[in-house]
């Protein structure tokens, strides 16, 4: 704002209206993502599954068991990281091996 920019012009018509880095990591994100399914399918289809073609969409997905076990798995991840996160708080959870709780030396 030029409240925040002393001596500075900050106006919004100064502004080279280019995109910043973060909004072309992710498209250039979703675009491999999209090329890695579409290319994936269609290798899937015409070297793997050959007898079902293009037809059988379940089993022309690449890496099936990865995307259909991933949810559960970040699941996972973030209820150790909140159990960690509650322990080092001691506020409950973050027991160690032996039954003993966990304590910061």
């Amino acid at each position: 704002t030029k409240y925040a920019c002393a001596g500075i012009s900050c106006d919004a018509d100064d502004a080279s209206g280019g995109l910043s880095g973060g909004w072309v990591f992710i498209i250039i994100l979703i675009c491999g993502l999209f090329v890695y399914f579409v290319a994936g399918y269609v290798y899937m289809a015409l070297t793997v599954n050959k007898e079902a073609g293009f037809g059988d969409f379940a089993n022309n997905i690449p890496n099936r068991s990865l995307w259909c076990s991933l949810p559960s798995l970040v699941v996972a991840g973030c209820a150790v990281t909140k159990e960690t996160i509650m322990g080092l708080m001691g506020k409950g959870g973050g027991e160690g091996d032996m039954g003993e709780p966990i304590t910061a030396e």
